[in-house]
């Protein structure tokens, strides 16, 4: 009788102790989280800090020129260029060339942030974008990005290749278009509005010297 009591007394002992390593757990569990938040929150502030003040303040201005802009326009009228609609834009931004002479670069305010950036400490600030506002790099490049920020950023890629090694250039651009929901439309942007770059200054040749306009094809 007395082996019963005390095997019994012993199960429930077990049982109880079960109950505090699992309340343990959960506590020590919670712990892990907000030192790992943590962890990851000081990485985010540590990718900051390693740019140059002058590299963090174009990060800003660009940050900003995203905020302002969903800001001014209506959520409904936003078009983002997606692989489905990069001819809606392609024709928004063909309306507004032909609207406006004046020089290219003061009409792309991206390109006059990021033109005057060293081509690594520009790779720099793009990584740190993508690790800790890939959304408002997502929407500099599908919304803000111009065919001048276009045609500068792909130069500034290919000055960043120009001094990285292979596997660092293969693993820059595999981060960088993580960023993105949609990687080909990203692709389709950069490649459209570069296109779009080189119509206008072959356009600008012919009407200076040879005073014939030509509208880029459909």
């Amino acid at each position: 009788m007395n082996k019963i009591t005390q095997n019994s007394s012993f199960t429930h002992s077990e049982r109880y102790s079960g109950f505090q390593s699992t309340d343990e757990a959960s506590r020590g569990s919670q712990q892990f989280n907000q030192v790992k938040n943590s962890d990851t929150s000081d990485k985010k502030s540590a990718l900051l800090q390693s740019l140059k003040p002058c590299t963090l303040q174009a990060l800003y201005e660009l940050m900003s020129l995203v905020h302002d802009s969903v800001e001014a326009v209506d959520q409904n009228d936003i078009a983002e260029c997606t692989s489905e609609d990069i001819s809606v834009c392609q024709s928004n931004e063909r309306r507004k060339t032909a609207a406006d002479d004046s020089s290219p670069l003061q009409n792309d305010p991206v390109a006059k942030i990021i033109l005057p950036v060293e081509p690594l400490e520009l790779r720099s600030m793009l990584l740190a974008m993508v690790h800790t506002f890939p959304r408002t790099l997502e929407g500099l490049v599908l919304n803000i990005l111009g065919p001048t920020g276009a045609e500068i950023l792909t130069r500034k890629f290919d000055e960043m290749d120009q001094r990285s090694t292979p596997e660092e250039q293969s693993e820059f651009y595999k981060i960088f278009y993580s960023a993105f929901d949609d990687q080909y439309a990203a692709m389709d942007v950069l490649l459209n509005r570069k296109e779009l770059f080189s119509f206008q200054v072959f356009q600008s040749v012919l009407d200076q010297y040879v005073r014939v306009h030509v509208d880029q094809p459909s």
